[in-house]
């Protein structure tokens, strides 16, 4: 069985190909020259580089369409969780949003055996939700839940309104520092893949119930960040109480601004940090359960807690 030094370095090693694939690229000229006749020069040719093709990074285009070896969200957390018992690690528990739909809902990696656990944070599998087809997003989860001047309010369960032990400000401390940069970035070299920061929010007396149907958010906002780069590209604009945050710059940026918002404190917030993954089958080509673990999973292991 291999060791957990071998598991990360293996990672490690991971991360220096890649390197040496984005070095050897930009050497060769691979789509890079018309971007820098563009801009006049480039004080980072790496980072211009991978804004200037389409990742993941590449001549084959099969690497345009990443997917994993499985069906669905179900298939994919329980071969994950497998995964990693074999290789030791019993710390988590697998825990679904759903547990009578359990095929496509959320399901979590979660550092702890009770529930729900919306304290801590978690390891995700999602289904993206404004793909036509079907793509899985995996990565990081945090919850940020309702204030706790809220507590007494009609239609407001003390389980949903923040407590000390939360998570969340360590995740906005965490950010401040750089900590969560860092790690997007070991993601975005590992998978060869940009990642996606997703923000929904509920309102205080609509927050979702496990065992149903995800209910519409109040509002969403969305970020793709550009691989070897912290600024961020806006993808989907916040319509109403998000709306405030569609400048920021990254993640340290958002979370700090969340946290001094007193309209959030109204509130509930999933933020999502991950990768999107074409859903596929055990015929066809894709990232078995070792993969999505150490390209997009493992890296977060610090704030699983």
């Amino acid at each position: 069985m291999p060791s957990q030094f071998a598991f990360k370095m293996e990672a490690a090693q991971q991360v220096n190909q890649a390197d040496a694939l984005i070095d050897a690229a930009i050497e060769a000229g691979q789509g890079y020259g018309s971007q820098l006749s563009l801009v006049g020069g480039s004080e980072n040719p790496r980072a211009d580089y991978l804004r200037s093709v389409s990742p993941p990074i590449g001549k084959n285009k099969a690497m345009n369409r990443l997917a994993v070896i499985y069906e669905n969200n179900d298939k994919t957390a329980h071969a994950v969780q497998a995964f990693i018992r074999n290789q030791g690690d019993r710390s988590f528990s697998l825990r679904p949003f759903n547990r009578f739909a359990t095929a496509f809902t959320e399901w979590w990696l979660v550092p702890t055996t009770g529930w729900p656990a919306f304290k801590y944070g978690k390891l995700c599998f999602h289904k993206y939700p404004r793909a036509s087809d079907g793509v899985l997003y995996t990565g990081y989860y945090v919850e940020k839940g309702l204030g706790e001047q809220l507590v007494g309010l009609p239609d407001i369960q003390k389980n949903h309104t923040i407590q000390r032990d939360w998570r969340w400000s360590e995740f906005v401390n965490w950010a401040s520092k750089g900590k969560i940069d860092k790690v997007v970035e070991q993601v975005q070299n590992l998978s060869q893949t940009n990642v996606r920061v997703l923000v929904e929010i509920h309102a205080f007396n609509k927050v979702p119930a496990p065992d149903t149907e995800r209910s519409t958010p109040s509002d969403t906002i969305e970020f793709e960040t550009a691989a070897l780069d912290t600024r961020w590209q806006l993808i989907q604009p916040g319509q109403d109480t998000l709306a405030k945050f569609n400048g920021v710059a990254n993640i340290a940026a958002l979370a700090k601004g969340i946290i001094t918002d007193k309209d959030m404190d109204y509130f509930w917030m999933d933020l999502v940090i991950g990768i999107r993954l074409h859903y596929g089958n055990s015929a066809s080509p894709g990232w078995s359960a070792s993969d999505i673990w150490a390209k997009a999973l493992q890296p977060w292991i610090e704030f699983v807690r």
